[in-house]
Order: structure tokens, then sequence, then C-alpha cells
């Protein structure tokens, strides 16, 4: 992290949006290695900031933004898929509060498709990433023997960093479902898991979370930006 640190410190523009994301499962499978690591930053203080770069430049943004729109035609067409099947997509019994410990807790998000994580109190970085991997392989476990499909789950663990909290959690505040499902609250997290949106549809709890949840993603633009 110290690495993490020392950038952040160093570009403060980048300080208020970084994520630190760990791809895992089959979302991750272009190496032999079970997960990799990026840090992601704000896209236009970040193509700036390559502008300004003589070995980078224009081209290398104009790369980088038709990397994004490829990214965005290919999110489009998962988000189609998704709200052209949602009426056959079966739900799983699931109870997200029982993976909850170490005063970490689990929430719905919205709209995109991502379970949001809170803290009791501040906590070191490597609790809040020992706490995802334990969620991902008890979910893992748990799951497949419901649904083939959550075998070598994939998912992103993403952090949220910032060069004053350091080594520490760092919070940011979030759209969540409130506790009946019914109604859209703001909370704050130190990070999330973000998801396929199909899976995190038929885990949701009951119809007033799939109600609310779908009609937020069918309005939104989904991307995955970790």
């Amino acid at each position: 992290m110290s690495l993490v640190t020392k950038f952040l410190e160093s570009r403060p523009e980048y300080d208020k949006e970084a994520i630190l994301s760990f791809h895992r499962g089959c979302w991750y499978q272009e190496h032999n290695t079970p997960w990799h690591c990026h840090l992601c930053v704000p896209m236009e203080e970040y193509c700036s900031e390559a502008r300004a770069e003589n070995e980078l430049g224009e081209t290398y943004v104009k790369n980088i933004r038709a990397k994004l729109q490829k990214a965005k035609e290919k999110y489009s067409g998962y988000k189609q898929k998704t709200v052209a099947t949602v009426e056959s997509l079966k739900s799983i019994s699931f109870s997200l509060k029982s993976y909850e410990k170490n005063d970490f807790g689990l929430v719905w998000m919205t709209p995109a498709p991502r379970i949001g994580i809170y803290s009791q109190q501040p906590q070191r970085l490597r609790s809040l990433y020992n706490f995802m991997l334990d969620v991902n392989e008890k979910m893992e476990k748990d799951l497949s023997q419901k649904d083939q499909s959550f075998k070598n789950f994939g998912c992103h663990f993403c952090l949220f960093v910032s060069a004053r909290s350091q080594e520490s959690t760092t919070i940011r505040q979030c759209d969540v479902l409130n506790e009946t499902g019914e109604g859209v609250k703001t909370q704050e997290l130190v990070g999330y898991i973000q998801m396929d949106d199909q899976q995190y549809y038929r885990l949701l709890p009951n119809e007033n979370y799939r109600r609310l949840w779908f009609d937020g993603f069918k309005r939104h633009d989904f991307l995955v930006i970790t």
C-alpha cells in the first residue's frame, strides 16, 4: 500500500475516487493466478495527465477512449440481455446478513450489481480484503451447490483508498436499497464486491428488492469501471 499512498499523495485529483480492484475467479483468466489487482482512477483526470506526458500524449488518450467505448458497447449488450430475460431468472435463497462478521456489514447497492460493505469503525485495508475474500469463498461454496454458474465465482473486490487514509479504510457515500427493499438510502461504505448482473438479481431477497433494483438498473448506463 505504500506505493499506492505515494502515488495518490502526488496526485490529489485522483484521491477522492481511487479504487483498488482485485479481479477474482472466472473474471480473471488471463494468467495462471487466481486474481490480479490494479488501481482505478478518474478517467478525465488521467487523460489530462497522459496528454501532458510526451511519451504518451494524444494518441494514447485516443486509444483509452476507444477501449472505453468498446466496453460501453459490451456492457450495453449485457444489460439488454438481462432486460430481455429477467422474467425467466429464478431467485436463489440467500441470506446476505449471514456473511457479516468482524464489524463489517453488507448491503445491496443500486443501481449497479454490487454488494456494499460498511464498517462500524475504521479498520485496516488488509482486514477489509480478508473479509471480502471470506465472503467470496463462502458464497462460491454455498451457491455453487444450488447453481453451477457460481463455480469459480467471478467478481471484483473494490476497496476505496486514499492518501489520507493510507492503509486504513476510506469511507464514501453510496446508494443502497433500504432494509425493506421499498426505497433507496445513502450509506457510508468502505468498498464493494462487483458482481454479474443476472447473478445479483437472482440473489436479491424478495420481489420488493428485485423490482426496485431492476427499475433502477434499466435506467442506468451499466458499466463495470473496475
